[in-house]
């Protein structure tokens, strides 16, 4: 354990040598460069489209907080230098037995965004041999200095255990932005309270970027921006759900997998971390995914789905926009 809390993990984590190789190779399957509008743009388009949204809405450019204080306490200072949106895996490898093995390692990541000494954070699956089972994860892995921050979550009895995640590896299925970390440079900071839309947050911010930008500029991957960061919610209720074991048999359609997910009423405070997408780019990327941990050991973690508290809700976030995208995918055994 570092001084600062972060969990140093060894090259090769300790999954044992029959696991290891179960950890199938990847490859980039698609990737482009994203349009990346000013602050100011973003600043505007976001107090424009979220103002009606909610009862109060402030939107700044300002510095990253340091993240590696409280509340936040990861393995890194901030979210600047280069930076690069990852979509990894798919949903198969999560509802599809003969793809349940399939993991990725972080540090491979970081080396196939061209930021090897990077940190990795999003939203994502936990890998099933090193929990033993099926898990959300909340990664924040840094590449560099080998320190882990994630949390991990899985389905106990009727309920559900946040965890300390050490490993470098994570499962099937993830979204994540790799960055360089760095302090010093400016963030959107948008804070909003009261809701009186439909949208979740998270699909008000990303529906102001397809709106504005993707929608409003036509088609075509020069279009497309992306956000990704930290969102703190300060209090209000959210439903979210956990995975439980996987399922022996195939989930065969997305209403299966809905059923076969445990939902819950998640009570505040919650720190998430948030990858937002303003187009597919016809079904390559994924649009949105959330995921939060509880700054306390015994509380909430798993995946962001809206809060079930409109009138008390507050939400504090911090995104980057990011310059980047790239698709990855296990090779075929």
């Amino acid at each position: 354990l570092s001084s600062d809390g972060c969990v140093r993990v060894p090259r090769g984590d300790g999954v044992c040598a029959r696991e290891e190789k179960r950890v199938r190779e990847c490859e980039r399957v698609a990737g482009s460069a994203l349009w990346v509008p000013s602050m100011e743009q973003l600043k505007c388009v976001l107090v424009e489209e979220l103002s009606p949204a909610f009862a109060h809405c402030h939107v700044e450019i300002c510095p990253c907080p340091d993240l590696r204080s409280p509340p936040w306490n990861l393995t890194h200072p901030g979210l600047g230098g280069d930076a690069c949106i990852l979509d990894v895996g798919k949903p198969e490898n999560i509802h599809d037995p003969k793809h349940h093995g399939t993991s990725f390692d972080m540090n491979t990541l970081a080396v196939m965004a061209a930021i090897p000494q990077g940190v990795v954070l999003g939203a994502g699956v936990a890998c099933s041999h090193v929990m033993g089972t099926n898990a959300e994860l909340v990664p924040n892995y840094n590449a560099g200095s080998c320190e882990s921050a994630s949390k991990s979550c899985k389905i106990v009895g009727d309920g559900y255990v946040q965890e300390e995640y050490s490993s470098c590896r994570i499962g099937g299925l993830a979204n994540l932005m790799a960055c360089e970390g760095l302090a010093g440079e400016n963030v959107i900071r948008i804070e909003v309270k009261g809701r009186v839309c439909d949208e979740d947050f998270c699909g008000a911010v990303r529906g102001a970027l397809t709106r504005r930008f993707t929608a409003a500029g036509g088609t075509g991957e020069e279009q497309v921006v992306a956000l990704a960061g930290l969102v703190h919610i300060h209090s209000g209720c959210i439903r979210g759900h956990v995975m439980p074991a996987f399922a022996n048999e195939e989930l065969p359609s997305y209403e299966a997998a809905l059923e076969w997910l445990r939902f819950f009423d998640m009570p505040a405070p919650l720190l998430c971390q948030s990858v937002l997408v303003s187009s597919d780019v016809g079904g390559l990327y994924r649009r949105e995914h959330t995921h939060f941990f509880s700054p306390h050991p015994d509380g909430p973690c798993g995946h962001y789905h809206y809060d079930t508290s409109p009138d008390t809700v507050h939400y504090e976030a911090f995104f980057r926009p990011v310059p980047r995208i790239m698709r990855i995918k296990a090779k075929e055994a």
